[in-house]
Order: structure tokens, then C-alpha cells, then sequence
């Protein structure tokens, strides 16, 4: 079919429609309009008649398409054929009244099958994910709200007959189009495919699963395509691989144990600072023993009763066994968290010193800083008082300038 694109937008122009309200009419969106007046997409031969019918032209002043569409009329005209006959009497009393038996049976199927459609449409519109089915050529059937949502098209926006490239960009109804129709073609379902989610110009990530349709006699009559939005997971799974790069760069250790059967759920990578030992020595059942068999014997007491009554001090500090020999002071801070009715200790190890001797220097040191603090804070309040320096040196070793 060739579609005459510059006489339908001289014939649109001349009618003084706004674009607004042909794209509304035939509900379709601004850039498939678009596409079609630039010859990027062809209009399908509904299209066609719909916009000859809105702008009051025939078919044929914008296409090579016929004025009457044939299968239409000659439905039509078997329809007339047959109430012809029936009005001039060849068909018989019996016969009439097995047509009124065969078109309740009809009415009463139609109703129920449309009952049936309303649930289908009802479930498709409450799922979140996107939702849309096509028939055996590739066209679309219907599609749910999270479909249109992307697409910020109206609630009841009609996508039957509609295909891909009345949706997307071209690139993307090229590639979609493809993929369904090797799906209809083969009959191989497609599973649990990650990428960009179509028609979000690339802002939403979700998993794609499309399965395929067949009757009762086993024949191709569509396919269903599900499409879940993992947009919101994807970020926090990159955020999560963020932060745990950052403590696996540190150079304090972290770890995260179950506190109910006392296992490690992580730890940083590579080698534990305080130990020399790898993570690996630290996860698994044994885990727990071994982190105990690294603390001296009081240590280990106080650890064990920690456990038991999941009252952990928010800082405490011991001395470890070093896998190469000596002993290693490390400083832990603890808290206890819940997550998914579950309580986890999340430690943060860091070393103090390496030899006690060095951990009771610095300890001398910070109150040998304190002290003299003091001291100024006492010298300057005599100073003020009237005393004399050398006064106030004698009694408190500070020299005030």
C-alpha cells in the first residue's frame, strides 16, 4: 500500500485540523503522525480510512487503497443475500426457528466470552508490569495501563491493530517487531531477557518474557508479552555494589553475623587487618569458633556472654592472636539491626596497635594531654586573678605567655 503523504498534508492543512485533534481521533501519538508524514512509517489501511473519514475525503485521494473496503461489503452483501432469502419464504419454519436456537446460543456465548475478556482486561490493568498481546501477524490485541503509562497515552486508548512502529521510535519498533515475530515464527518463547524497557527512552531497566499463543488446534494465535519494571532494584543493587567496594577498599574490617546461629553473612574482602587471615576463615558454620579461638581466655568468656544475651557494649576492645605470631589490639563497635524478622550484629573492627606496650603509651599520652589542659585552663583563671607567672608556673608547670 502507498500512502500519499504530501497530498494528506495539503488536504490537512487546507482542513484547518490541529494535529491535536486528528491524533485524538484516531488515538494514535504526535510522532507516529509524524513518521508518517515524513514517509519514516506507513499507515495501516485502518489508519487510512480513518483519517480519509475525519478529514471528509475518499480513501483513494490519499492512498492507492480502493473507496470501499472489500471485506467489509462483501460481508455486507452475504448478509443482505441471506435475510433476502429468508424474506421470500425458501426457507422453512424448522429452519427459523434452529437460526433463533443457533443465534441465543451465539448471544449467550458472546456474552460469556465478553465476561471473560472483562476479567482478562481487569487482572492486565491491576498488574504493575507492562502487559500486551498480538495476534498471529504481529499486531497488537490489546494492551494494559502500565503499557500506556509509558507511552502517556489516554486510559482508553485502542491499540487493536495497532504495531510497533505506531508506538516507538523506528529503531525500537524495528528491533521489538523482530523479536515477536521470531517468537510467532519458531514458536520458542522468550524468558527473563534484561534491558531497557521499550518506549522509555531508556530511563526504566526490566526483565521481558514472551510466550506464545496457540488455539485448540494447536495453530499460532498470538503471543503475550510481560515486562517487569526492575528500575527501582537495579539502583539500589548499584548503590549496594557501591558501598560494598568502599568497605572492601577500607582498611578497617566490617562484618555482618546472624545473631541466631551466630554466622557470618559478609565480610570485607581480601586479608582481615587484624588478623592476617582471610574472610574465608570467618564465614561459614565454623566461623564463630574460630573469631573465639583469636581472643585470650577472659576476652573469649565475654564475647560468649555477649552472644547469649545479645547485649553487645557499643565499643570494646581486645587483644587478638596474629596468624603470623604476636598478638594484634583491635578496637569493635557494634550494633544490632533487624531485617526480614531476623536480628544481624554488624561490627566495625578497627586496629589500635599492634603491641600493647605501644596501645598503654598512647594511652599515657591522652592523659598526659588531658592533664595540661587542665592545667592552662587553671593557670589562666589565676592569671586573671591577679597571680604572677612565676607563681603560676610553680604550681601548675604551665608557662603563660
Amino acid at each position: 500500500m502507498e500512502f500519499y503523504k504530501e497530498k494528506f498534508i495539503e488536504i490537512r492543512k487546507k482542513s484547518g485540523l490541529k494535529v491535536t485533534a486528528i491524533i485524538d481521533k484516531i488515538e494514535i501519538r504526535r510522532s507516529t503522525l509524524w513518521n508518517w508524514e515524513k514517509g519514516k512509517t506507513v499507515p495501516s489501511e485502518t489508519a487510512v480510512r480513518e483519517l480519509a473519514d475525519f478529514l471528509g475525503v475518499k480513501v483513494s485521494e490519499i492512498s492507492d487503497l480502493p473507496d470501499f473496503n472489500k471485506e467489509t461489503d462483501n460481508q455486507f452483501f452475504k448478509a443482505d443475500f441471506s435475510w433476502h432469502d429468508f424474506n421470500s419464504g425458501n426457507i422453512g419454519n424448522e429452519l427459523i426457528i434452529q437460526q433463533e436456537k443457533a443465534l441465543n446460543k451465539m448471544r449467550s456465548i458472546n456474552y460469556e466470552l465478553n465476561q471473560v475478556w472483562n476479567i482478562v482486561q481487569g487482572m492486565m490493568h491491576a498488574i504493575q508490569a507492562v502487559i500486551y498481546i498480538k495476534d498471529a501477524n504481529n499486531k497488537y490485541i490489546t494492551v494494559n495501563n502500565a503499557f500506556k503509562n509509558n507511552l502517556s497515552l489516554f486510559k482508553n486508548y485502542n491499540a487493536h491493530g495497532k504495531t510497533d512502529y505506531d508506538f516507538f521510535s523506528v529503531s525500537e519498533a524495528k528491533a521489538n517487531e523482530a523479536q515477536d515475530m521470531e517468537v510467532l515464527q519458531t514458536g520458542k518463547d522468550i524468558k527473563n531477557i534484561e534491558g531497557y524497557i521499550i518506549g522509555t527512552r531508556k530511563k526504566k531497566w526490566g526483565i521481558a518474557s514472551k510466550h506464545l499463543i496457540k488455539n485448540n488446534d494447536g495453530k499460532t494465535s498470538g503471543l503475550v508479552a510481560i515486562i517487569l519494571d526492575t528500575t527501582e532494584n537495579r539502583k539500589l543493587n548499584e548503590i549496594r555494589d557501591l558501598l560494598e567496594n568502599a568497605i572492601n577498599h577500607s582498611t578497617d574490617a566490617f562484618t555482618i553475623r546472624k545473631l541466631k546461629n551466630k554466622q557470618i553473612e559478609f565480610a570485607s574482602q581480601g586479608k582481615i587487618p587484624f588478623s592476617g587471615y582471610t574472610t574465608d576463615y570467618f564465614l561459614g558454620k565454623s566461623g564463630y569458633e574460630f573469631w573465639l579461638n583469636l581472643l585470650k581466655p577472659e576476652d573469649r568468656k565475654k564475647e560468649e556472654k555477649y552472644y547469649r544475651t545479645e547485649q553487645f557494649p557499643n565499643e570494646r576492645i581486645y587483644e587478638i592472636l596474629h596468624k603470623n605470631g604476636g598478638t594484634v589490639w583491635v578496637k569493635l563497635s557494634s550494633y544490632i539491626t533487624s531485617y526480614n524478622y531476623a536480628k544481624y550484629l554488624c561490627t566495625l573492627i578497627k586496629v589500635i596497635s599492634k603491641t600493647k606496650e605501644s596501645t598503654e603509651i598512647n594511652h599515657k599520652k591522652n592523659i598526659e594531654v588531658a592533664q595540661k589542659k587542665e592545667r592552662t585552663l587553671i593557670a589562666q583563671k589565676m592569671f586573671k586573678s591577679g597571680y604572677s607567672k612565676e607563681e603560676i608556673f610553680k604550681l601548675t608547670d604551665i608557662d603563660i605567655l
